[in-house]
């Protein structure tokens, strides 16, 4: 069942947005676009996110190079309201998150911080959820302090995104409209009739009343030469 939660652009790289985009995406989440970020380490796996992203109809773009078209294409065709970016916060402009109606989500992990507790999701400047995680010694407890990162990270963005979603209201985008008090055949009178009459004066007081203007004039084109 789909949920009514905002259109969300993911921009990660990694195994842990991987882990994220499949979370969201069993959650029914909006993905509507994804930027990825390749990389060359052991837990890079931009082309499997990518694989995802077909399977599921989501758009991406390398996020390698995040320029003007880049924003402008987020702008104008994908129209995200919230960004979550996943271990790639100090590289994504503010272009990116200013222009989503809910802004930008970053997510970071003690993998990434030496001060990072375990999970900090932090949004405008502020942590919004705290996880933390005992941090490995052992090159052997690697392995599953990773794992246990990788839990923490959904389930804090699943709480985060059902508090979100408890108080998420869409953008109005309904225009009243009303029915024009003029019929059709005032409006042929007035563009037939080459002097205004009392239909052209009763249009224009019509719209003047609707438009809560001073006056309005209503002029019919120029017959072609």
């Amino acid at each position: 069942m789909s949920r009514k939660g905002p259109r969300i652009l993911l921009v990660g790289g990694t195994y842990r947005a991987l882990c994220v985009l499949e979370r969201l995406l069993e959650r029914g989440e909006q993905v509507v676009a994804f930027l990825g970020q390749e990389g060359e380490g052991e837990r890079d796996f931009c082309s499997e996110i990518l694989e995802v992203c077909d399977r599921s109809s989501i758009p991406a773009r390398s996020g390698r190079k995040l320029g003007e078209e880049m924003v402008r294409w987020l702008e104008d065709r994908i129209r995200p309201e919230l960004s979550i970016s996943v271990g790639l916060s100090g590289q994504i402009p503010l272009s990116v998150g200013g222009n989503c109606r809910l802004g930008m989500l970053e997510i970071v992990d003690l993998f990434q911080s030496e001060t990072c507790p375990g999970v900090v999701l932090r949004q405008r400047g502020q942590d919004v959820a705290v996880r933390s995680i005992p941090r490995p010694t052992l090159p052997e407890d690697r392995e599953d302090a990773y794992l246990q990162m990788i839990d923490e990270t959904t389930s804090a963005l699943g709480e985060f995104l059902d508090r979100l979603g408890a108080s998420y209201s869409p953008a109005n985008s309904e225009i009243s409209f009303d029915p024009p008090a003029v019929s059709f055949e005032d409006l042929s009178q007035i563009i037939e009739s080459p002097d205004p009459g009392p239909a052209t004066i009763a249009f224009e007081d019509s719209v003047c009343r609707y438009l809560e203007a001073d006056r309005v004039f209503a002029a019919r084109s120029l017959p072609e030469a």
